[in-house]
This record gives C-alpha cells, structure tokens and sequence, in this order.
C-alpha cells in the first residue's frame, strides 16, 4: 500500500423522502377512551367519496360525514364536540371505494 492514503469526511445528516402511494388508513381515535370530543386520522389515497361515521354496538349511525371532499392524503377531524353522545363503546368506521375500516373507541364521562 505504498502511496495510498486513506481519509475519511464526515457531513450533516442528509435525508431522502421516499415517495410511497398512499392507501385507505384509520388510525383511530385520540384519545380514547375520550370524555366528550375525540380527533380520529385516517388517509385517503384519493379524492374520491368517502365517509366517516360514528357507530353504536347495535350499528347504528350515530353521526357521519363526507370527508372526501378533503382530498387525497393524511387528514385529522374532531368529533363529538356537541357533547351529545351517551358514554359507551361505538365503532369508528371509513368508507371510500367499496372498502371499509373499523376501529374502536370508549366515550365515558
């Protein structure tokens, strides 16, 4: 190894993003169990109809909104602000494009 140098640099942190499709996600509600309002985020993959909609046991509708109209990407949005759902269990539930995703949350007071 006559002749050859060896050096070694250092530099800041560099970060790459790595562009990923986006795919139907609920996240859930935050947090949960919740005494009166509670934030749910999900992920549309695009901009096509879709709702979200507070369910009982029983499967009841107990409240809903179109949230397609948000658009393609992660979205955050508050529910139970009236204060005028009754503590229990309930499904959160998002539709768009014939798929469905459940998650569960506790309202207590």
């Amino acid at each position: 190894m006559s002749g050859l140098v060896m050096s070694e640099y250092f530099s800041a942190e560099t970060w790459v993003d790595v562009p990923v499709a986006l795919v139907l996600a609920l996240e859930g509600a935050r947090p949960n169990p919740s005494v009166g309002s509670f934030t749910v985020a999900f992920t549309l993959p695009r901009a096509d109809a879709a709702t979200l909609e507070l369910l009982d046991v029983a499967g009841r509708r107990v409240l809903a909104r179109e949230v397609g109209d948000l658009g393609p990407g992660q979205h955050q949005i508050r529910l139970g602000e009236c204060g005028c759902t009754p503590p229990g269990m309930y499904w959160i539930r998002l539709a768009q494009s014939g798929r469905l995703l459940l998650k569960r949350v506790a309202l207590v007071r």
